[in-house]
């Protein structure tokens, strides 16, 4: 699979948000990177298992909400 960022797009998210630009751009590529995994969001406990996941892997790497 293939992931493509649109980064104007991540500064918008990033800003409605009310996190860093840095911290959605991380997100977005991790959340892409589980896409391709296999991982998907369509009943809540797929939305629920796939967040789990992305925020364990953002927070290992430094990209929290603050």
């Amino acid at each position: 699979g293939s992931i493509a960022v649109c980064l104007q797009r991540a500064k918008e998210q990033a800003e409605d948000y009310g996190h860093s630009f840095r911290r959605e751009l991380f997100y977005l590529i991790t959340h892409g990177v589980f896409h391709c995994l296999g991982y998907d969001h369509m009943t809540d406990s797929e939305r629920e298992e796939m967040r789990e996941k992305e925020e364990e892997i953002l927070i290992k790497i430094g990209a929290t909400r603050e």
